[in-house]
């Protein structure tokens, strides 16, 4: 079963009206979207109250109201002595992890739930920033779904939980991040009867943006477009059209253009009206990355995802695609099934028939479709060339580009 974990920042709060230069936390009545409205000055406390996690985790610094914390979930006078210690501290940001371990224990015994609490640097810095990240990893536990509230702290803390969401997911692949969420202070409003309240804001639309960024950058480097279907399915693509584009890219990825086509021809007409979401944003974009499908020769669709594969020096991708597309361009010219066995194999060698033919009715000592056949099987089952020159063309990533760039500009002109 999966933990649900609560990251949450612990704050240094702000001078207390009639206390001197006694610090706490402002009281606020949170109203959360469902209509569920909390008064906590603390909205760690009522997020936890809210969602239920299986465990909190609480952040703070040496200068954190660790003391006002302890002092809302004691009775009178109980622990006196250490929240009289921690407020001596935090008044000198001097907080020790001695301090929050002792706190620890307390606040898990009064709330009713596993408590963890760690003390993290002010992240002043690469160094103090990668530490508090790292600080984050280690808590997680692996298969767990995580919700970050980001509303206290320092203001850089914020941009921090949200950037640690994303990491998390990296580092764990099988880790949810279920919800970000913000207790807006500054947005605090008074109702008809004059009670004051401040929304909860969820800002998972900033998540769902990312993690659209994240998949566009993994589909440039891979081309590898599956990435995006379960971010489609989430804003209301259909699981059937989600599962086509799974299909597609499996396709594709395995060198079977034709039926990755098919299945891609399924799903751009879902790309081109709105979409709900972060999707919007993106779906232009997706849908130009997929419009190769709509062409009618399979030979272009050859070419294009070839080019695509230099472009993202995916050489060997590039070989396989370009070599296939001339041997798919000559059945068509010559009225035979690229896709029937026997058709391709006959078009296959009369072209190197004639290829090698004319390099020797010239006396020539390139052979384009040749030459590129033997880049292809070095490439793709490490066979080396029988020349010397393709030899040193695949020592040289430069030389390598410049020859499968100049193939496709052959191809294209043929």
């Amino acid at each position: 079963m999966r933990e649900h974990l609560l990251i949450t920042f612990l704050g240094r709060g702000s001078l207390g009206a009639g206390k001197g230069n006694i610090k706490e936390y402002r009281t606020a009545n949170y109203h959360f979207p469902d209509g569920c409205c909390i008064t906590t000055p603390y909205f760690g406390l009522a997020l936890a109250d809210h969602i239920q996690p299986d465990r909190l985790l609480i952040l703070g610094t040496a200068g954190s109201m660790w003391s006002v914390l302890l002092e809302h979930h004691v009775e009178d006078g109980a622990h006196d002595d250490l929240r009289l210690e921690l407020l001596d501290a935090e008044s000198k940001a001097a907080v020790t992890a001695d301090h929050v371990a002792q706190v620890t224990p307390i606040l898990s015994q009064t709330m009713g739930r596993e408590i963890s609490a760690r003390l993290i640097p002010d992240a002043r810095d690469m160094d103090e920033q990668l530490a508090i990240l790292q600080t984050m990893a280690e808590q997680v536990k692996a298969q767990a779904r995580i919700t970050l509230d980001v509303t206290h702290g320092f203001r850089h803390f914020g941009m921090l939980g949200f950037l640690s969401g994303f990491m998390l997911q990296r580092l764990m692949n099988d880790l949810v991040v279920e919800g970000l969420w913000y207790g807006a202070l500054d947005m605090t409003w008074k109702q008809g009867d004059g009670k004051p309240v401040t929304p909860v804001l969820r800002l998972d639309g900033l998540h769902a943006v990312q993690d659209w960024i994240s998949a566009l950058e993994r589909f440039d480097v891979s081309g590898e477009y599956g990435v995006f279907a379960d971010l489609l399915q989430r804003d209301g693509l259909a699981q059937d059209k989600a599962q086509c584009l799974r299909q597609a890219a499996f396709h594709e990825i395995t060198l079977n253009i034709h039926d990755a086509a098919q299945r891609l021809r399924t799903v751009l007409p879902v790309l081109d009206t709105p979409l709900r979401g972060a999707s919007e944003l993106f779906r232009e974009r997706l849908r130009d990355r997929l419009e190769w499908a709509r062409l009618n020769r399979p030979s272009d669709q050859q070419l294009y995802l070839a080019r695509r594969a230099l472009i993202r020096g995916d050489y060997q991708r590039c070989a396989i695609l370009t070599f296939e597309a001339r041997i798919t361009w000559a059945c068509e010219d010559s009225g035979k099934d690229p896709l029937n066995r026997r058709d391709r194999e006959a078009v296959h060698d009369l072209e190197m028939s004639l290829s090698r033919q004319a390099r020797r009715d010239r006396n020539q000592r390139v052979c384009p479709l040749d030459d590129l056949r033997q880049i292809r099987n070095a490439v793709a089952h490490g066979t080396p060339p029988d020349h010397r020159r393709l030899q040193q063309i695949l020592k040289n990533p430069d030389r390598l580009h410049e020859f499968l760039e100049e193939s496709l500009a052959s191809l294209q002109r043929a």
